[in-house]
């Protein structure tokens, strides 16, 4: 049996769909080793034994996952290369899925950012986070030159390009919480092809945005970086995008639920080790939705340069260092410095975590590959990411 190449073909109108032939490769199902038997699942649903090595076929070949506008959620794409192997058939991004709210019933598996899982468990919704993808992404931007730290925003106006749901307004409460600064002054939206004149104008004082725009505000003469949160302390020190899944899914199907983690994991390892591999994957694969017309023609670059960019930027080699339950407290504290939320981050750990398959991963998958141009070196050391 040869190897298809991965194809990614749109369905209906809801759905994107990964074909049979795009998952199933060569190998068979790749029935790597486990841990030792332990009962998997902490939800609403009766709990199922995850049986010793060898780990069997998953309980479902079936996968739903959320679509996403963010690309630093590369590896949760970049996974499609290791479902087949993991022994899944079919994999829909359900493009009406928005969410928190759509897990268990649109979709199996969804990402958040750590200060948004907050905020989601401070208000009661059910879900299970299962580990990291890659540490924080934020980055800072000013023109101003009396803005030089963090506690030179207060009474500023900080713009962002990222819609509501993207985590920036929970980042900005964290932030200014974590410097004991107020945390009712307003965050403005601005189109991102508008920030780096309005900085100049002096309409917005420090514009808060995720790679690549960023990179395009520094192109623009918009050279100031007050914080990147991916290498700035504590931030850096933290996950921002999390794996988290329904909680019947969890507990019904914990063979499946180690197996799309575990691909999740290789595909963060991909993203750190060969960005040029996973950047082609993507635009191959049509998983450029957060690339719009605007950012393309901003950059002056091709989809596939912009996206390499913008994979190179980001913290994908953490997961075997960061504990996923300290990003979890760091940002519950925050927060509740804030006055955002009442959950304590014994209670959120609780109600809402399950690092069990994470850790037997980290212990199954120990070593990975020295990166090959990332900014960020890949290997095993305790400590914060560094730069290569």
């Amino acid at each position: 049996m040869t190897m298809d190449r991965e194809q990614y073909a749109l369905g209906s109108e809801r759905f994107g769909r990964v074909s049979r032939r795009g998952l199933l490769r060569a190998g068979g199902l790749g029935l790597t080793g486990a841990g030792a038997a332990l009962l998997f699942g902490c939800g609403d649903d009766e709990t199922k034994p995850l049986p010793s090595e060898p780990l069997p076929p998953p309980e479902v070949t079936h996968l739903r996952f959320t679509p996403s506008n963010d690309i630093c959620i590369a590896p949760m794409y970049v996974a499609g290369l290791y479902l087949g192997e993991e022994g899944f058939t079919e994999v829909e991004y359900v493009k009406d899925a928005t969410h928190i709210d759509d897990l268990g019933r649109l979709i199996d598996f969804n990402y958040d950012f750590a200060s948004s899982i907050v905020l989601n468990a401070n208000a009661g919704k059910k879900f299970k986070v299962l580990g990291g993808m890659h540490a924080a992404c934020f980055e800072l931007l000013v023109t101003r030159d009396d803005i030089a730290t963090i506690a030179d925003l207060r009474g500023k106006k900080i713009a962002t390009d990222q819609q509501v749901d993207s985590g920036a307004p929970n980042f900005v409460s964290a932030l200014l919480s974590y410097i004991g600064m107020p945390t009712d002054q307003a965050l403005v939206f601005v189109k991102t092809g508008e920030l780096a004149a309005r900085l100049r104008s002096g309409e917005i004082d420090a514009a808060l945005t995720v790679p690549p725009v960023g990179d395009l505000l520094r192109a623009a003469n918009v050279r100031k970086v007050v914080l990147d949160s991916s290498t700035d302390k504590p931030f850096s020190q933290y996950y921002c995008c999390m794996l988290e899944a329904s909680p019947q899914f969890v507990a019904r199907n914990p063979v499946a639920t180690k197996r799309v983690l575990r691909a999740v994991l290789r595909g963060a390892d991909l993203c750190a080790s060969d960005p040029e591999r996973a950047a082609r994957y993507l635009v191959d694969n049509g998983h450029t939705q957060w690339l719009t017309d605007e950012l393309v023609q901003l950059s002056g670059m091709d989809r596939y340069n912009l996206t390499l960019a913008t994979v190179r930027h980001l913290p994908y080699n953490v997961w075997r260092r960061f504990d996923p339950e300290d990003s979890l407290r760091f940002y519950a504290l925050r927060m509740r410095d804030a006055g955002a939320v009442k959950v304590t981050p014994d209670e959120l750990i609780r109600r809402v975590t399950d690092w069990r398959f994470f850790n037997e991963l980290k212990r199954e998958m120990p070593m990975a590959f020295a990166p090959s141009s990332s900014r960020f070196g890949l290997d095993c050391a305790i400590g914060p990411a560094e730069r290569a």
